[in-house]
């Protein structure tokens, strides 16, 4: 009813998430996809900074990760210099908050009333009239959805004393009520100062990033910013990768802490967060954390959604134990059906060429007839696909939608000076409108 604006939309939409179910998919609250059933050995998915759809770290990414069928949320909290607990990541502003007039600021001094200058960039990257959130604007978000029993992961990026923890703490615990969040820190004086404060808080351990994973981002945002004017929305990333560097290679591997070292320290409700590529090199890793009797192992990557997707899906190919929760950019939909593509059901709609050939198709009957390994978060899309007799699939391909057509043509000749057929397994990057076709039949074309 949300997303209704008629009965006929109403009814549009009831249909669309009937056929859905039959696919053991459904439209989230959000207006993204999920799925009704998965394995249960399947991790928990996180929204890494909020829903991937908003801005990092604002508001509506923290609120709109309950109904968008996440299992929690991932936030970044720093300290200004006097003392304000704000949501941020970098070590200076101007990526995802900024000013009109171009200021940055380094957040190891800025203050509330230059905080307070800044606004929210929109995914496109554009400054809106959003003011740069605190926080205390985050839990309150939070607490619109504290029935859901999901917790909020709020990730210390800043040094903080035990009187700013303290005040921290007070705050989570008014806005959103002990058992509704918990914390996470690369620094594990901080998570021992948290123990003090609050023994009942589960603390999140965070192993600093593999170092071949830390090199891989530095070439890859090196590469990107190359033709970028942008430079500053990655520089500072690149910055901050190299001091992760720095004291990995001069702390003689007090960054990683063995499981037993952190039960010894926060005691058992405490927990893992490591880089998926630490996880896929060490097969005892999930053991070693059950055996000390953490409650949680927790995959993060700093080299981006495919690659995290993708080892995700080789440690469940492999018969690997997989993480508890992936702090994850992408939803559920996308992550389990990478780790297995079974979990989309069969077709249950039968129609022939010459029922969808050129003909005005419903999305419900478009979701009925769609292959497994269709991309069912582009329903818009594929409509025009459909009706020509293709589609397009979660690996972003084109695909002919009738095997019998797609047998034929490939065994048409192809001549140098007349239209080209699309193999099956042909790559396309489709933007835009739809995409006319032609393919070599008897007599042209």
């Amino acid at each position: 009813m949300k997303y209704a604006s008629t009965p006929e939309r109403l009814a549009e939409l009831e249909a669309e998430q009937v056929a859905l179910s039959k696919r053991n998919l459904f439209i989230t609250g959000a207006g993204t996809l999920s799925l009704i059933s998965v394995p249960s050995s399947f991790p928990d998915v996180v929204a890494h900074r909020g829903h991937f759809n908003w801005p990092e770290n604002s508001p509506y990414a923290v609120q709109m990760s309950v109904p968008a069928d996440f299992d929690g949320a991932e936030i970044d909290v720093m300290l200004t210099d006097d003392g304000y607990w704000v949501a941020h990541h970098d070590a200076k502003t101007g990526r995802s908050v900024g000013r009109h007039d171009g200021k940055r600021f380094d957040m190891d001094d800025i203050s509330g009333k230059e905080w307070n200058s800044l606004r929210i960039r929109d995914k496109s990257g554009q400054l809106t009239n959003y003011p740069a959130p605190y926080a205390v604007d985050l839990f309150q978000h939070w607490a619109m959805h504290l029935g859901s029993g999901k917790p909020l992961n709020i990730e210390i990026k800043s040094e903080a004393d035990a009187p700013d923890l303290y005040n921290l703490d007070r705050m989570a615990r008014q806005y959103m009520g002990q058992g509704n969040f918990f914390y996470s820190a690369m620094k594990m004086e901080t998570l021992e100062t948290l123990r003090e404060i609050n023994p009942q808080v589960y603390l999140g351990y965070v192993w600093e990033a593999d170092g071949e994973s830390i090199e891989i981002a530095k070439r890859d945002y090196r590469k990107a910013v190359k033709s970028d004017a942008a430079y500053a929305a990655y520089s500072n990333w690149i910055e901050s990768a190299g001091r992760y560097e720095t004291r990995r290679r001069h702390r003689n591997g007090s960054n990683k802490l063995s499981a037993i070292e952190v039960r010894n320290k926060l005691g058992r409700n405490a927990g893992l967060h490591v880089d998926i590529r630490n996880i896929v090199r060490a097969p005892t890793i999930a053991s070693r954390v059950k055996s000390a009797g953490l409650k949680r192992l927790a995959s993060y990557s700093i080299n981006g959604t495919e690659y995290h997707q993708s080892q995700l899906a080789w440690l469940e190919r492999n018969g690997r134990t997989l993480p508890d929760e992936v702090i994850a950019d992408t939803d559920k939909y996308h992550m389990y059906t990478r780790m297995q593509p079974s979990l989309i059901k069969p077709p249950f709609l039968k129609l022939s060429r010459e029922q969808v050939i050129g003909q005005q198709l419903t999305q419900a009957q478009i979701i009925g007839l769609l292959p497994a390994d269709a991309d069912f978060s582009r329903l818009d899309e594929q409509g025009d696909y459909v009706t020509n007799g293709f589609y397009l699939t979660l690996a972003g391909k084109v695909r002919a939608l009738f095997q019998a057509q797609a047998a034929v043509s490939t065994k048409a000749k192809v001549v140098n000076d007349g239209p080209k057929r699309i193999r099956d397994d042909e790559s396309l990057e489709v933007m835009g409108a739809a995409i006319e076709i032609s393919l070599p039949v008897k007599g042209g074309q």
